[in-house]
């Protein structure tokens, strides 16, 4: 398992932000101000902190607040598949990526990894009934 960072990128991916600053000629300075920006606000985005509503209907058409980016973490793919800003969620309001679900009906979680869970006990008990199934019938025939 690879190490994670606070935002839950892996150090190639923190390097390659680094090697990419220094491609396009992005002041080290500025780099330092945007991370330390940053890393404040994904902690904050991904608390369980619950703002009033007015606050995403307000704040929240252009800045992500933590009900926005939740939606991000829900299990139904057509909603997991949104909200990727960090701190301007006015690019997914842009680029047609913004979805909105009221925080009280998200279901936070991993849904395929449940789905492959249970098919995969199905197949390990139907392979091993099939095998003791087998090795009866095989019993009983030698008799």
């Amino acid at each position: 398992m690879k190490a994670k960072s606070i935002k839950g990128n892996s150090p190639e991916e923190i390097k390659s932000t680094l090697v990419a600053a220094a491609v396009f000629g992005l002041d080290v300075t500025v780099l330092g101000l945007f991370f330390l920006i940053l890393i404040p606000y994904v902690f904050l985005e991904h608390t369980n902190i619950r703002f009033p509503g007015w606050i995403d209907k307000t704040i929240g058409l252009i800045f992500t607040t933590p009900n926005i980016h939740k939606v991000h973490h829900e299990r139904d793919q057509y909603y997991t598949d949104s909200n990727y800003s960090d701190i301007f969620i006015i690019w997914d309001r842009i680029f047609g990526t913004f979805k909105y679900k009221p925080p009280g009906e998200i279901n936070l979680g991993l849904m395929n990894s449940q789905t492959i869970a249970s098919k995969l006990s199905g197949i390990y008990s139907s392979a091993h009934l099939s095998i003791w199934a087998g090795l009866v019938l095989k019993h009983l025939k030698k008799k």
